[in-house]
């Protein structure tokens, strides 16, 4: 688990959507306008905006090939690796 992701209390790979979510019932209890700490809620927001880069890069993938670009083609010892037709070989859709 990433320290980011421990500092908000989220798994790796929880989505930008479970991210967004935990970071605003974080950043309500520890807003320095609502009596919270300042150190303390800079250190929950640089983690989230970590985290969320993170993320969003998960994200952003191609499922088809991983991120790579890559799909490997054929049977047994003849397979071969090919552009992904669906991400035109960039690796994010």
């Amino acid at each position: 688990m990433s320290k980011h992701h421990a500092i908000l209390d989220v798994m790796p790979g929880c989505g930008v959507e479970q991210l967004k979510a935990r970071w605003r019932g974080l950043a309500a209890i520890h807003h320095p306008d609502r009596g919270g700490n300042s150190v303390e809620f800079s250190t929950i927001r640089n983690a989230y905006q970590a985290a969320l880069k993170i993320e969003a890069t998960e994200e952003a993938k191609c499922k088809d090939c991983d991120g790579t670009g890559k799909v490997a083609v054929g049977k047994g010892f003849s397979k071969i690796q090919m552009t992904c037709q669906k991400c035109k070989g960039r690796g994010t859709q």
